[in-house]
C-alpha cells in the first residue's frame, strides 16, 4: 500500500499550504488550523497505510470524501473556482482513485495477508 499513501501525503501537503496561504493572504485562523488538523491527520494514515493498515486507508478515504463535500458546497455557496472549485475536483479525484485502488486485487490480496 505504498502507492496510496504518498499520493494521501502529497495532498496532504497541498491541503496544509492551502491552509498556509489562506492565512497569509485573507487572515483566516481558521483555515490555517483546520488545514492543519486534517493533513496532520491524513499523515497519520500515511504512517498506519505504509505498516499496513486498512484501518488507516479507510479513514482517510472517509475524510478525503468529507472534503470533497466541504469543498463543493462551499464552491455553490461562493461560486468562485480558486480555492474551493479547484480543492473539490482534487479531492474528488483523489476519492476516486482510492475507490478504484481499493477495489483492485493487490489490495484485496494485502487484506488476505493481514489476516493470516
Amino acid at each position: 500500500m505504498k502507492q496510496p499513501a504518498i499520493v494521501i501525503a502529497i495532498y496532504a501537503i497541498l491541503i496544509l499550504i492551502g491552509g498556509v496561504i489562506g492565512h497569509t493572504v485573507a487572515h483566516s485562523l481558521a483555515s490555517l488550523i483546520s488545514s492543519s488538523i486534517i493533513a496532520v491527520c491524513l499523515l497519520g494514515c500515511c504512517w498506519y497505510l505504509l505498516r499496513g493498515s486498512s484501518f488507516a486507508f479507510y479513514t482517510a478515504l472517509s475524510v478525503v470524501s468529507f472534503l470533497v463535500l466541504f469543498f463543493t458546497y462551499r464552491y455553490f455557496m461562493t461560486l468562485k473556482i480558486a480555492p474551493s472549485g479547484i480543492l473539490a475536483l482534487l479531492s474528488l479525484g483523489l476519492s476516486i482513485y482510492l475507490l478504484i485502488y481499493a477495489n483492485t486485487n493487490s489490495f484485496q490480496r494485502s487484506l488476505l495477508n493481514r489476516q493470516k
